[in-house]
């Protein structure tokens, strides 16, 4: 497969969908997040899997992102890779969430997908947090189950 580059950018969309819910994990999820929040259909397009790229994300929860992110991808054969991509960016809940003090957050996460030939499938852990210890931050941290195509 070939990559399109402009500048650093790496164009070779990837897009994937899949099922996002809220975790425990270091948090303690209330029972009205869990009722609004707590799980969802998400739709993820990424400019590129390896390298320097964009992220955005949506899901049926009210959940949005976009991140910057660099893929990290080992190449096991010609038709299989593993990738790992770090992501920074902001979020956003279109609903009052208990864990969330404000609309607009900092978003941070990690990603690993399997791919074989174009077909990938993944698992992100998604953490959501205002950052500031002044403002309530309990924080939400979710997990998004994927699967999706490269281009």
């Amino acid at each position: 497969m070939k990559l399109k580059e402009v500048g650093s950018l790496c164009l070779a969309p990837v897009v994937l969908v899949g099922y996002l819910f809220a975790s425990d994990l270091r948090t303690q999820v209330s029972k009205p997040t869990s009722a609004s929040t707590g799980t969802g259909q998400m739709l993820e397009v990424q400019t590129c899997e390896s390298g320097l790229g964009l992220d955005a994300k949506a899901s049926t929860n009210g959940l949005y992102g976009m991140d910057v992110q660099y893929g990290l991808t080992y190449r096991a054969t010609d038709n299989m890779r593993v990738t790992f991509t770090p992501k920074l960016g902001i979020s956003y809940v279109d609903h009052p969430v208990k864990e969330l003090s404000q609309t607009t957050q900092y978003g941070l996460g990690g990603q690993l997908t399997l791919g074989y030939k174009d077909f990938r499938v993944g698992a992100e852990l998604w953490h959501l947090s205002n950052g500031n210890r002044t403002i309530p931050n309990i924080g939400l941290n979710m997990i998004a189950i994927q699967t999706g195509w490269v281009f």
